[in-house]
């Protein structure tokens, strides 16, 4: 397994994440919402898309404005967690 960096950004449940991921398929690329944890105001819009590999499907989202990729989970986990989680403003 690949070691992942720790993204300075993580996706907010709201309805466009959820929506995105939801059926994302490989090949494709959605609109999620960000926010910084260190500090809840700095939110903005970055994309996702489904990266696949031997090991299965993987989410992968750009990390800030100018950030790189950042590596999110297993589709089928995250997909489970964006939508068991509340869904934020």
């Amino acid at each position: 397994m690949n070691e992942h960096l720790t993204a300075r950004y993580i996706p907010l449940a709201t309805e466009r994440t959820k929506d995105a991921v939801k059926d994302l398929i490989p090949g494709e690329r959605r609109k999620i919402d960000l926010v910084n944890p260190l500090d809840p105001t700095d939110r903005l819009i970055s994309d996702i898309w489904v990266v696949e590999d031997s090991d299965g499907a993987h989410f992968t989202y750009q990390d800030g404005p100018v950030g790189g990729d950042a590596y999110l989970g297993p589709a089928d986990q995250v997909r489970i967690a964006i939508e068991e989680t509340p869904t934020e403003e």
